[in-house]
């Protein structure tokens, strides 16, 4: 069976949880303990989860999470977003209560994972109109999720929220924006989709020299 080509891997993968119309979530328990179950919860308040159209109360979360440790899985994760619209500093606050009630939850020997990155408000997406968040303030509110990440089975990874700037810069720009990507290239700046070898000076050195006014792809777009 499929299930039994996967264990035999020994891969270590990653699985997501399904939701039915019913709100009745699904666990793909037959495949082996040696993955992680995601959940991209998004928001830490029900207010601002509800706001982004991913209404899951903290009970419905707290019960899938434990059901994924009692299918065998190793390791859950959970991903969380900063300067989504309509954010508040409470927003923030319930997220990190959330957190580490959830922490508490682990059982021993297995892991829990968080995951924080700025929100972007690309093309076609429903807050496609939003503009992306201030920087110091993403900073802020990054470092109040992450102290409150404490524990011996905690993981925990974030996305710079200056990368994630020019990745909303790219997604929202047009052919105004090819000299300066062009004159990346041809620096050989080539792995920046590698984390460590990412430099934002290079491409806010480059977009200013090329387009002066790309900060306005930052701001919120009005219609016309």
């Amino acid at each position: 069976s499929q299930g039994s080509m996967i264990n035999a891997s020994q891969l270590i993968q990653t699985m997501p949880l399904f939701r039915d119309k019913s709100g009745i979530y699904h666990f793909a328990d037959t495949v082996s303990v040696f993955g992680e179950f995601a959940f991209a919860i998004e928001a830490g308040s029900e207010r601002l989860r509800a706001v982004i159209n991913k209404a899951v109360r903290e009970e419905e979360l707290f019960d899938a999470v434990n059901r994924a440790y009692q299918y065998g899985w190793n390791a859950v994760k959970l991903y969380f977003m900063i300067g989504l619209p309509t954010e508040s500093g409470s927003d923030i606050e319930e997220g990190a209560r959330l957190v580490s009630r959830l922490a508490r939850k682990v059982p021993r020997g297995r892991e829990i994972r968080f995951s924080i990155s700025p929100f972007i408000p690309k093309p076609h997406s429903v807050f496609a109109g939003e503009g992306y968040g201030d920087i110091n303030q993403l900073i802020q509110r990054q470092r109040e999720l992450y102290r409150s990440l404490k524990g011996r089975w905690i993981k925990k990874s974030w996305r710079d929220p200056e990368e994630s700037m020019i990745e909303t810069v790219l997604a929202r720009g047009d052919r105004r924006l090819a000299p300066a990507i062009e004159e990346i290239a041809e620096r050989g700046y080539g792995l920046d989709g590698w984390g460590d070898e990412f430099s934002t000076r290079n491409w806010i050195e480059s977009l200013n020299r090329n387009t002066p006014d790309w900060r306005k792809l930052l701001e919120p777009l009005t219609e016309g």
